[in-house]
């Protein structure tokens, strides 16, 4: 039906964002921050997936897919867990700022500055994201 079409287009253009954010390019960088010489980064936790893994960038963030289900902070710790593997961090060197009842969370990654986060990050996600 027509509504229905009209539904599925407004859902997509919500999805993508307005035209002008659209032709924004975001890259690894824009999800980490310098917080008195450690590197904060923003993620967005998606649990339950099929399995963990560092994905693209959603928004400003770095999309983290956890196997674990988001109950007593599982998913939680899962994201610190596959954060401090994808930047060569001990799990003690990553702390979690805000988020943790949210998908939306930061971590802190202490003992590396924002420069070295968003280098190692460049190399886990590659040439198409950076």
């Amino acid at each position: 039906s027509i509504s229905s079409g009209t539904r599925a287009s407004s859902r997509s253009a919500r999805r993508s964002g307005s035209t002008s954010r659209a032709a924004t390019h975001v890259g690894p960088g824009d999800c980490i921050d310098e917080v008195d010489g450690d590197a904060v980064v923003r993620v967005h936790v998606q649990p339950r997936a099929g399995r963990s893994a560092v994905g693209a960038m959603h928004g400003d963030a770095l999309r983290v897919r956890v196997q674990a289900p988001p109950v007593e902070g599982r998913a939680t710790e899962a994201a610190r867990a596959l954060i401090a593997e994808t930047f060569g961090l001990p799990k003690s060197r990553v702390e979690l700022v805000s988020g943790e009842r949210s998908r939306t969370k930061r971590y802190r990654l202490t003992g590396l500055s924002a420069a070295a986060a968003v280098g190692r990050l460049g190399t886990v996600l590659g040439p198409l994201h950076g």
